[in-house]
């Protein structure tokens, strides 16, 4: 057994036992933890409808959809919210959104640094399979690897958006290595009584980038919380 593994198993026993107490504790207990992965996804959506409830949240964005799994769950647990919004870059996935999620302000763009166009780029799998979870936002589809589906797709600055960023907010951020870019243009602007669950790709990355990214994503960490948001790390 490799010590990652045996790590894991030692960190999802101390969670298991942390929750027969509490399973609020165990979630506040590895929130901002690469760990918070090992939770179950019920005690964290729990934990953030007392947040919610707490800060009087009535409005919840999506970032980086994908399928709706996470905010179909988030919605039927903790909501109803006044308003639900979601980014979600890919067309096609976009569209059944659309027709599945009535009440749900579906956005099919993707959010960053700077309005325009970008490319999509998404990993298809031996078989055909699109790996749509995994898909990126890159600048140039030439550098991409064979194998990948790419689509053009609208950028926006989140302060071209329709989107009320200014009242109290529970936003979860899942774009596959975005997430700084997106955090850098909504932290200022997003209400300070606002909620953010965050999805740490590090993993993913170089390893010559992984430390600045880390030392990157924790400085943001720390601004939020200065500034009164409750962070998170997303599964």
């Amino acid at each position: 057994m490799s010590s990652t593994s045996l790590k894991e198993k030692v960190v999802h026993l101390l969670i298991v036992a942390i929750g027969l107490i509490s399973k609020n504790t165990a979630v506040a207990t590895f929130r901002l933890t690469n760990a918070i992965r090992l939770v179950p996804l019920t005690w964290v959506i729990a934990y953030l409808g007392k947040k919610v409830a707490k800060r009087n949240i009535k409005q919840y964005i999506d970032i980086g959809t994908n399928d709706g799994y996470e905010l179909k769950q988030i919605v039927k647990s903790i909501g109803p919210f006044r308003e639900v919004h979601c980014f979600e870059p890919n067309q096609t996935i976009a569209a059944t959104l659309k027709s599945e999620l009535k009440d749900v302000h579906v956005h099919a763009i993707a959010l960053g640094k700077s309005s325009g166009e970008a490319f999509l780029s998404t990993p298809i799998k031996e078989g055909g399979e699109h790996q749509s979870r995994a898909a990126s936002i890159v600048l140039d589809h030439e550098n991409n690897t064979f194998g990948n589906d790419v689509q053009k797709v609208i950028v926006k600055n989140p302060r071209d958006t329709t989107v009320n960023w200014h009242i109290p907010s529970l936003i979860k951020i899942d774009a596959e290595g975005s997430e700084l870019e997106i955090l850098n243009e909504l932290i200022d602007i997003i209400d300070e009584n606002s909620v953010v669950c965050i999805e740490d790709h590090w993993a993913i990355l170089d390893f010559s980038e992984q430390k600045a990214y880390k030392a990157s994503l924790a400085h943001i960490i720390t601004r939020l919380e200065d500034n009164g948001v409750h962070v998170l790390k997303w599964m």
